[in-house]
């Protein structure tokens, strides 16, 4: 029997019936396509041998793949002088939960880390840094991002771009002809109502 981590049988191979004189050795061999499985990830083989009407079981646990985690997105454009939130994406593909995963970001001479967290099998989920732009000129820079989970590291490297802070100036004129529109639409409701 092939058993995920949780022991849920997956999958069942079975070898002919054999009859061996005492003291005799026969070695068997089963080949299973891992690809019938649920992705990369720890697994656990059950072996039972059946004989004078008694049985042994045999258990033993292998991997499949290695441990890996995907970086899928990140923000990408940011406001100038600003601290803004920095997202990243990413996904496990291994079979069971990872934990204490985080990220280091260095753009150009700022450098800052997110939280760790933890990712269910195939899980996609969103960390958060915050990187600071205050005196950074508007433009294209750098990114070096580095994923760390269980003893791996993977990093994406790109851009990210910084653009003028959006603000909205209201004058007096303009606050003024606002509230003239709102008052002549209200008259017409009411007229209309009233109608």
């Amino acid at each position: 029997n092939i058993l995920d981590i949780v022991n849920t049988k997956l999958h069942t191979l079975q070898t002919e019936k054999i009859a061996l004189a005492k003291e005799q050795r026969h070695k068997s061999e089963l080949v299973f396509n891992s690809s019938r499985l649920e992705g990369q990830g720890p697994y656990k083989a059950e072996v039972s041998i059946f004989f004078d009407g008694e049985a042994k079981v045999i258990e033993k646990q292998f991997k499949v793949g290695r441990l890996d985690v995907n970086i899928l997105n990140h923000t990408e454009k940011f406001e100038k002088d600003n601290i803004n939130p920095f997202d990243i994406v990413i996904e496990s593909i291994w079979n069971s939960k990872i934990d204490n995963i985080f990220a280091k970001v260095k753009i150009s001479d700022s450098e800052f880390q997110t939280p760790s967290t933890s990712l269910d099998k195939w899980e996609r989920k969103n960390l958060r840094g915050f990187w600071d732009t205050t005196g950074l000129e508007e433009g294209f820079y750098d990114v070096n991002i580095t994923l760390f989970y269980g003893d791996q590291t993977k990093s994406k490297i790109s851009k990210v771009k910084v653009v003028k802070k959006f603000e909205l100036k209201l004058n007096t004129t303009i606050i003024l002809i606002s509230v003239a529109i709102l008052v002549i639409l209200a008259d017409m409701i009411w007229l209309w109502v009233l109608i």
